[in-house]
């Protein structure tokens, strides 16, 4: 098993064929993970580490790292949790953290993939971690409380009450010392986006419902841009809204057309991912109907649009140093499960990526 802080192995001359073929193989990244016929299952997350230097994703018990320039899986660890809802990494401790459901809900593992500790947090299911540098602790959430851990032993150093009816996405706004969590209220249809100080016992501001703009629905995704200025969020009504993070004041509306508009109770539909690309400076978002769309930070516009042929697109994970995006999904029509496909690059976004399989990645 690989050193799970190594950085890849891959050479430049590696990097210019890898460019010049314009095809990655990510048949590993796909079948790392745990295929059930509920589309939640397929993958629960995936995420860009650059402290590591890996691509990560989890299933609904294990962690695995991707080589970005090959796909190639690095390590796994099957993780003592009963159901693995969300994993965050310390790059100054050098702790990957696991959170979910089990007899205790949060896991340390160290750079030899051993556990360091397990912490019962008081949270009985912890659906989003976060780390913070600036104050280095581990933030977690879940759907009545938020929380402080310590990364030395998993203490609970605060908590405060949430309320939501469902947790979805995190953010950690480091230029504002604030959390601010996405999800749900009453239920899976009517969104809820909740920024808080940490020890402090009251929000800096909740919104829900119609006050957050024009998703009207549960929030499923969220990202901030580079300068931490802007806050993007979509969710069942398959619209994006860009607030101001400090206020939650609206910024702009985006119709981005990427999924379907939820049906009453639904939770499939609408945006379902946001990334923000540094080195493009936009804004993806990619939903329900397979499609990704970059989306300008100012305005909303949008300036492409790429259908992926996967069927449902639920993570994106964005690779700076290759101006990449990683996509994975799972087929809603055929039913298909076949994770085994030679995916492609496609650096101009018109064309339509030729495998309709699991995880695609794209240039920006």
């Amino acid at each position: 098993m690989g050193q799970m802080l190594s950085e890849s192995s891959q050479s430049c001359c590696t990097r210019e064929t890898l460019f010049a073929s314009k095809e990655v193989k990510l048949e590993d990244m796909a079948a790392a993970t745990n295929f059930e016929h509920d589309p939640e299952q397929l993958m629960q997350g995936m995420r860009w580490e650059a402290g590591l230097g890996l691509i990560l994703s989890h299933g609904a018990t294990h962690i695995a790292s991707h080589d970005p320039f090959s796909g190639l899986q690095r390590w796994k660890i099957n993780t003592c949790l009963q159901e693995l809802k969300c994993v965050a990494y310390s790059p100054e401790r050098k702790l990957l953290f696991a959170g979910g459901k089990g007899l205790n809900e949060i896991v340390a593992y160290n750079t030899e993939h051993k556990m360091e500790w397990e912490a019962e947090s008081g949270i009985s299911v912890v659906y989003a971690l976060q780390w913070s540098s600036e104050m280095s602790v581990l933030l977690a959430a879940g759907i009545k409380e938020i929380a402080l851990i310590d990364p030395c032993d998993g203490a609970l150093q605060w908590s405060m009450a949430a309320g939501f009816y469902d947790v979805r996405c995190f953010c950690w706004c480091s230029q504002l010392g604030t959390a601010i969590i996405g999800g749900s209220y009453e239920r899976f249809v009517i969104g809820m986006i909740v920024s808080v100080e940490p020890r402090i016992n009251e929000p800096v501001w909740a919104i829900k419902g119609d006050k957050i703009g024009a998703t009207t629905g549960g929030v499923k995704a969220m990202c901030l841009d580079t300068d931490q200025s802007k806050l993007f969020c979509g969710g069942n009504n398959s619209k994006v809204v860009c607030l101001e993070p400090s206020t939650s004041k609206r910024l702009w509306t985006s119709d981005v057309q990427v999924g379907q508009r939820a049906a009453f109770g639904s939770r499939f539909h609408g945006v379902t991912a946001l990334q923000w690309a540094d080195m493009a400076r936009v804004v993806i978002a990619a939903g329900d109907k397979g499609k990704m769309a970059a989306l300008d930070p100012d305005t909303g516009d949008t300036v492409w649009v790429v259908a992926t042929g996967i069927g449902r697109i639920w993570h994106l994970a964005y690779v700076p140093d290759l101006r990449m995006t990683v996509c994975s999904g799972d087929y809603v029509d055929t039913g298909t499960q076949d994770p085994f496909a030679t995916t492609h690059v496609i650096e101009d976004h018109v064309e339509a990526a030729s495998s309709s399989h699991d995880v695609v990645a794209l240039v920006t």
